[in-house]
């Protein structure tokens, strides 16, 4: 036969060329399955020949094609292919040139793959990676001590690959650091944990998450590495919004003392743009518990009240002015402070901060949030919604003056003319002839044009 080398050459070809799996309209060709088994015969062969090269083309192919083709990759789980990745997985770790970056990026496809068939949720294929060895592989690849995107991958796929109920003993287990975990296969536990809790539906699966708050909880107490803070913060914002629409405040003790930290979090959190508009590594942390807490109260008005005596709106417009240089980051927590204190808020922040472009952009998409019906999903603010008839001409003249005062921004415009639209559709005609607000409409309106 060919080379080794050959052959891995081949297949990288080959895994660049999509039309070998897919056809003309991106689908998956009749040919597909013939491939995939193709390419896992040829790994099985590199595993049992120690062929390094061909073992790190054929596992990065596999990977690709697993991951756009789950239903044909499940037949492949069926024959066998947990082992498949295992044997190839545990020559890359005894490899003595294990350093090398084409060992380790092979070993980070072998680990990608046996996760991808836990992440696709097919029914028993946990049982199977379980009974083909994936489990002990993936908690020695987690467990080596030299860290990396191998253990961290590694870590976070022995967690996808535990029932709820077993994922605070892996937890327990970090905080008595038996086995010894490397920062690398805390951050991957972390990671699993925040993306398991986002997907968790079932009242039977939300019953177990206070356990894993707890535990969450406990670690973040602990004072984890520098680098692991923010990703165990991540993971129990997860927790909490999935718990908060289920219960109140006073019903669940660890929830009760998760959104007390998110609270204290948001207080303590340094503002991440600097004096020179330059962000630090804050900002994404930041982000995460501005929108977790705006999850928390849409949840349920008794959390819109709890967060609201805790100060946050007063939060809020205390830091938006260091923030108005970032306007990702502004209109989160414009949004966060109107699904606490609704439209008044916007309209305070916007008349006190007029010059502020970034100020003005955030309160309009704010505003768009609270008034349009056509606003889907979680950033609709439509419970808050409270607009007196007699209040709409007010802050129509407020969102004209903003848009005058930036006429060279086309996204204020444009979004200055869509709150104008709501709005107009809160009042009759003769109501805004009275108040005589029609001119300026127009006039914003041309302007606009022009």
């Amino acid at each position: 036969g060919l080379p080794d080398n050959v052959l891995a050459s081949l297949v990288w070809v080959l895994r660049e060329d999509e039309s070998c799996w897919k056809d003309l309209h991106g689908q998956t060709a009749d040919v597909a399955p013939l491939f995939l088994e193709s390419v896992a015969r040829r790994l099985h062969k590199a595993v049992e020949k120690n062929s390094l090269e061909l073992i790190h083309a054929c596992s990065t192919a596999l990977e690709s094609m697993i991951a756009e083709m789950p239903e044909i990759s499940q037949k492949l789980l069926s024959f066998g292919a947990g082992r498949l990745f295992v044997g190839a997985l545990d020559i890359l770790l005894r490899e003595t040139n294990f350093c090398e970056d084409s060992c380790q990026q092979a070993a980070e496809r072998c680990v990608s793959c046996l996760g991808l068939f836990t992440k696709a949720g097919k029914p028993g294929a946990k049982d199977l990676l379980k009974q083909q060895g994936s489990l002990d592989a993936l908690q020695l690849a987690s467990q080596l001590g030299r860290g990396g995107k191998v253990e961290e991958a590694a870590a976070e796929n022995v967690v996808y690959m535990l029932e709820l109920t077993e994922i605070p003993i892996v937890f327990e287990q970090l905080l008595g650091n038996t086995p010894p975990f490397t920062e690398a296969g805390i951050r991957g536990c972390l990671h699993a944990v925040q993306e398991i809790a986002a997907g968790v539906e079932e009242d039977a699966d939300l019953m177990k998450l206070p356990a894993i708050l707890l535990v969450l909880l406990k670690l973040h107490e602990r004072a984890p590495p520098l680098q692991c803070r923010g990703k165990c913060m991540k993971a129990v914002c997860s927790v909490v919004c999935s718990l908060a629409p289920r219960a109140g405040p006073g019903e669940l003790e660890s929830l009760d003392l998760a959104l007390s930290l998110l609270v204290e979090q948001l207080r303590q959190t340094p503002d991440p743009v600097d004096e020179h508009g330059n962000m630090s590594a804050g900002k994404d942390l930041l982000e995460v518990l501005v929108e977790s807490l705006g999850k928390v109260a849409l949840a349920h008005s008794s959390w819109r009240k709890s967060l609201i005596s805790c100060g946050i709106p007063d939060v809020m417009s205390t830091r938006m002015p260091a923030l108005h240089k970032d306007r990702r980051l502004t209109k989160y927590c414009f949004w966060l402070a109107a699904a606490l204190a609704g439209l008044p808020f916007v309209m305070q922040e916007l008349q006190a901060n007029m010059s502020q472009e970034s100020i003005v952009d955030a309160s309009f998409c704010t505003i768009i949030d609270i008034l349009d019906d056509d606003v889907e999903g979680e950033w609709m603010l439509s419970a808050v919604r409270d607009l007196p008839q007699e209040s709409v001409p007010q802050v129509l003249r407020l969102v004209i003056e903003a848009m005058t005062r930036h006429s060279d921004d086309d996204m204020v415009q444009s979004r200055g003319c869509h709150c104008i639209a709501l709005l107009i559709r809160l009042t009759s005609l003769t109501h805004l002839v009275a108040e005589h607000v029609v001119e300026q409409v127009l006039s914003a309106g041309m302007a606009t044009l022009r």
